[in-house]
């Protein structure tokens, strides 16, 4: 099995990989299926909503492929890479190992691991108001057993407010035989210099001997050209708040207008003027905006190996060599999605990475 790949049909050429695939689909909770009320357990509202809707396809397979090029599908694949990448190099035994998931929401990871025996524990800003499912916490004190996605088998599962942003929140925490995270890393910092500090916290908190796995979105090619009109909305929020905060009226047209050269204008005049320290750090951070036709929430190529390398530092070691080969066999350009939040010709894949520390 190809462990530390991007998404890849080889992985179907792989009887280890289908045996991690059976494993977490086996005994399946297919009555969930026409369930219209929260929760769903996260993998069956994958089936439901995009293969299983109707019910002719029930009993279709669900990765092949064909099917995987399918973005919404990734997710499947990177359960399984994850699963498969962490038993693997825990000898196919976790019984009694200490696990930990970061940004794990209810993920199926976290059920199929507790049932090969391992102690989970799942991390995620549960108890924020900003959770994004905040309608869900509540079940996690009355019943958290809904979220496993099998019939019969009902874990108990950890789970910790943690943010991952937080110093304070990592301090709290002891260490662990395996930690993994499937696709949320990519998505706590904008900015690169802290995505690499938040991994040199994640490695201080492995036991020796222990597992790092992760998946990330990586970008494999973007337009590198100026671009303006996805901060444009970020811009005008700023001369809100600059206004609404000094009291000022003058302005009040350029945060109506939609008019490029207008804003130009106006964010000279308001430069020209600028009287306070206040005003100097807005302006600051206004100019400092990245510029380039990229979502700064992904990993880029260059990132994610100068990520390798900060985790060498800490004596992390990939468990092989990346097959590069992969990672634009599946590739999908945003060409047709959202402008402001998938900019177009940017061309992105999922990649799976395995770590064993010395």
């Amino acid at each position: 099995m190809i462990f530390n790949c991007a998404v890849t049909v080889k992985s179907f050429k792989s009887e280890y990989w289908i045996k991690m695939f059976n494993l977490l689909h086996e005994d399946l909770d297919l009555d969930l299926l026409n369930q219209t009320s929260f929760p769903i357990p996260f993998l069956l509202v994958k089936y439901r909503d995009v293969l299983w809707k109707n019910k002719e396809k029930i009993g279709k397979v669900f990765l092949n492929p064909i099917n995987i090029k399918t973005v919404d599908l990734w997710r499947i694949w990177e359960y399984v890479q994850i699963i498969a990448s962490i038993y693997h190099f825990s000898n196919n035994n976790l019984n009694n190992k200490k696990i930990l998931s970061l940004g794990a929401g209810f993920e199926p990871c976290l059920f199929t691991l507790a049932k090969l025996g391992a102690e989970v524990y799942a991390s995620d800003i549960y108890f924020s108001p900003n959770y994004w499912h905040s309608d869900l916490v509540k079940y996690i004190y009355e019943k958290p057993e809904v979220f496993s996605h099998y019939k019969t088998f009902k874990p108990d599962i950890n789970y910790l407010n943690l943010n991952l942003k937080s110093k304070k929140s990592f301090a709290k925490l002891g260490k662990f035989d395996i930690i993994y995270s499937v696709s949320s890393l990519e998505h706590i910092y904008n900015s690169f210099r802290k995505k690499k500090k938040m991994f040199k916290r994640i490695a201080n908190h492995l036991n020796a001997n222990g597992i790092l796995s992760f998946t990330t979105e990586l970008i494999i090619k973007y337009e590198k050209k100026p671009m303006y009109t996805i901060y444009f909305k970020k811009f005008l929020s700023t001369l809100k708040k600059l206004i609404r905060n000094h009291n000022s009226s003058d302005n009040k047209g350029a945060i109506k207008s939609s008019n490029t050269k207008a804003l130009r204008l106006y964010e000279g005049i308001i430069k020209s003027n600028i009287k306070s320290d206040y005003f100097r750090k807005i302006f600051n951070m206004l100019e400092s905006l990245p510029r380039d036709n990229r979502r700064y929430d992904f990993y880029t190529i260059e990132e994610l190996l100068s990520i390798i390398r900060v985790l060498s530092k800490q004596k992390l070691k990939l468990v092989e060599n990346i097959d590069w080969n992969t990672c634009t066999e599946n590739v999908v350009c945003t060409d047709n999605l959202v402008f402001s939040n998938y900019p177009a010709k940017q061309y992105r894949t999922s990649i799976s990475l395995t770590f064993l520390k010395e």
